[in-house]
């Protein structure tokens, strides 16, 4: 099985499959549900599973697929997947033992298998099967207690290892018709010139004309195999890289976003060494051994030249290798911070012109731009110099090489043609030694790049292959946290302090409190966004960790103070991916959000374009379309952290009175400092300095900070 994939538009979904793949697991003892099996994958246009994303969508379960065509009913070994004539998809079951009666089961029309005779089903089949077949890998870590998975970049060069015989074979005939030129001369200079033998010369020319025009072919073949490889390779680890950025933690991500966009763009030089570049040399290495036995048998000792130049070579690469690691290094984090620069830049032009602050990014430009120049031109000269040094070794053994071969012709001991032969063979053989040479002056930036890849690959993620979590269709939004201490990512110290906060299901609450009082980050751990680095966070009796996160993210929405748009259409913005939505739903969610006026009003309407980070919409507009986001993922219960911030008081007060009756039947927690929004609450949290200072019924609570009294400060008593 090949880990290749079309384009998630070019795979239409299979009729049937995702119902069937259900019951297939079902039957393997695996009790899932249909968004299971969509985890990690690109959510297609269809209704259904596409049969090309199907190994993708078992292998998270520790299977893989074998699908086999042009089989007969007689060679079916259930339980498998059987695809009909039709196109549909059913669930081989089980087999009689004579082999007359099957029991197969199509989900979509039956609960249960059907009986159904052999010969019935050879009239429903089309011949093809699939099987679900345990992988090694997991099953030597569910019973030898060890863990083999795959690394996430060497793991997928299975891809080349299966090409690799095509690949020597290749570079092996390739080789050999090379020694062929060098044949040819020494046959020239040693039979033709003297016997002015013209017949001879032109059998001897066409031979290696002709080998030289078959190394061409082989060569090119040779290219396009390893290049075939290392765009699968490229495919499938761009592919697992993003699955687990997106699937990242966001309380445990190795560096910052502007760093993580950059090592991911040095995924494509890593790709390019070790998939192009190093495959090619290394396959070539091997003839190097080759030709210096035909320089032996030609001309002797002059063999041990060549060895020793190749030996310099090899050395002299190595001699630099601290130097350029650190090098490497230093280009990595200057190249980052550049990035980061450059991004803040763009996207803050507004703040940057309006604070006059375009001097100090000028001044930390030029500063990052400096020091990218002089360690990118350190690491060009060293580089150069090494290969320039490899060149010039390669020209000293060529000269070293002719000069001991006129010593030999002196003594007798070699022919003119033998010379000539050798100094072609030389080069030949010098020629995979000095791209070597290349390599290793490559290898440490290669390495750089690849340490850095590996921080987001092993990083802690939101869904990690080992759990098993528990599925919860329906949550209530029972939450309770016990003996929170906790903070920001990367912040020493704790930020917030809760013994003890219980919110009930269907209730309606406001998050109150001064500005670092820990409102936002309370709202982002009841969201699972974040999770507290001590205490427990229960959901329904459940401690929020055991849950499926799709399940918490489904019926727990989080809304921040300012949603992030993507570039595309405003459809686009409001679905996110997901297709079931009709035009009627998406207006409404825009009625709701206060934006149907905008939208009946323009000749684009839903199609109408959003550029990058929500650039041509106000902040008051973009806030709105976060909120027909929440309209549309209809949540039990929704958290949101000051939703009317960007609207003026006629908008807020208009969109207070849909938003109190959307919130029928759900619960809410609501962190805010407008008063209008208190009118559709019923219990306050009051939180300070990040301790819990109050909670309770609205009236209560209020009373207590308002009441002439009270002790509590001025700032509480506005809270």
């Amino acid at each position: 099985m090949t880990d290749q994939t079309p384009p998630p538009a070019a795979a239409a979904a299979t009729p049937g499959l995702e119902a069937a793949t259900l019951a297939y697991l079902h039957h393997l003892g695996r009790a899932l549900v249909a968004a299971d099996l969509w985890v990690g994958l690109p959510q297609g246009d269809g209704d259904g599973l596409p049969m090309a994303l199907l190994p993708r969508a078992i292998a998270r379960f520790g299977l893989q697929l074998r699908h086999l065509k042009g089989q007969r009913v007689a060679q079916i070994v259930p339980p498998c997947l059987l695809v009909q004539k039709g196109g549909g998809v059913v669930f081989v079951h089980s087999v009689d033992a004579k082999g007359d009666q099957f029991a197969v089961q199509d989900p979509a029309k039956d609960s249960a298998p059907q009986p159904i005779s052999r010969m019935d089903l050879a009239a429903l089949s089309a011949g093809e099967v699939v099987y679900f077949i345990p992988e090694t890998e997991a099953l030597t870590e569910k019973h030898a207690g060890t863990t083999a998975r795959r690394h996430w970049f060497w793991g997928h060069f299975g891809v080349i290892k299966a090409r690799i015989f095509d690949v020597v074979l290749a570079s092996a005939f390739a080789n050999i018709l090379a020694i062929t030129v060098s044949l040819f001369a020494l046959q020239v200079y040693d039979r033709v010139v003297p016997n002015q033998n013209e017949a001879t010369l032109w059998v001897l020319a066409s031979g290696a004309a002709a080998a030289i025009v078959m190394e061409f072919f082989l060569r090119v073949s040779r290219a396009m195999l390893i290049d075939r490889a290392g765009r699968d390779i490229e495919i499938a680890v761009n592919r697992d890289l993003f699955q687990r950025l997106i699937d990242m933690r966001l309380d445990r991500r190795p560096m910052p976003p502007g760093a993580l966009v950059n090592t991911m763009r040095e995924f494509s030089s890593v790709k390019e060494f070790f998939a192009v570049s190093a495959v090619g040399v290394v396959t070539d290495l091997p003839f190097v051994l080759v030709f210096m036995l035909v320089i032996f048998a030609i001309s002797g000792p002059l063999v041990a030249i060549v060895a020793l130049g190749a030996v310099l070579m090899v050395c002299l690469g190595l001699v630099f290798q601290a130097r350029m690691r650190r090098l490497s290094k230093d280009m990595l984090g200057a190249n980052t911070a550049a990035l980061r620069i450059l991004t803040e830049a763009s996207y803050g032009m507004e703040m940057l012109r309006s604070h006059n602050a375009a001097h100090w990014f000028q001044r930390n430009w030029e500063e990052v731009a400096v020091l990218n120049a002089l360690k990118s031109s350190e690491h060009r000269r060293l580089s150069a110099t090494l290969s320039f040094a490899a060149g010039a070794l390669q020209m000293l053994t060529y000269i070293s090489v002719v000069t001991g071969g006129v010593y030999m012709f002196f003594g007798g001991l070699l022919s003119v043609g033998g010379i000539i032969a050798v100094s072609i063979l030389t080069s030949r053989t010098l020629a995979p030694v000095v791209q070597l040479s290349s390599i290793i002056s490559r290898w440490q930036n290669t390495k750089a790049s690849l340490e850095a890849l590996e921080g987001i690959a092993t990083a802690a993620v939101e869904r990690p292959a080992e759990r098993s979590f528990i599925r919860r269709t329906t949550i209530q939004g029972h939450l309770m946290l016990r003996d929170i201490r906790t903070a920001y990512p990367g912040v020493e110290g704790v930020q917030l302090v809760l013994p003890q906060l219980e919110i009930k299901p269907g209730r309606h609450v406001a998050l109150l409190g001064e500005n670092g009082s820990g409102k936002s980050l309370l709202l982002r751990i009841l969201a699972g966004l974040y999770e507290p680095l001590q205490g427990t966070y229960v959901i329904d009796g459940v401690e929020a960790r055991q849950i499926d996160p799709d399940d918490r993210r489904r019926a727990i929405a989080f809304l921040p103070q300012d949603p992030r748009l993507f570039k595309g259409t405003l459809r686009e913005n409001l679905s996110v991916g997901s297709a079931h939505f009709s035009d009627a739903q998406l207006i409404e969610a825009l009625e709701f959000a206060g934006l149907g006026r905008v939208v009946s009003t323009t000749t684009l309407g839903l199609d109408l374009p959003i550029h990058d980070g929500g650039e041509g919409l106000s902040v008051g507009q973009r806030a709105a379309v976060g909120l027909a986001r929440l309209y549309l993922q209809d949540p039990a219960l929704v958290i949101l952290d000051e939703p009317t911030a960007a609207m003026d008081t006629r908008a807020e007060t208009a969109f207070v009175k849909r938003f109190a009756t959307w919130l029928q039947g759900r619960g809410c927690i609501i962190a805010t400092h407008r008063l209008a929004l208190m009118d559709v609450v019923d219990e306050v949290v009051v939180l300070a300095e990040g301790r819990l200072l109050a909670a309770g019924p609205k009236d209560e609570v209020l009373a207590r900070f308002t009441a002439p009294a009270t002790a509590a400060k001025p700032s509480e008593a506005r809270a």
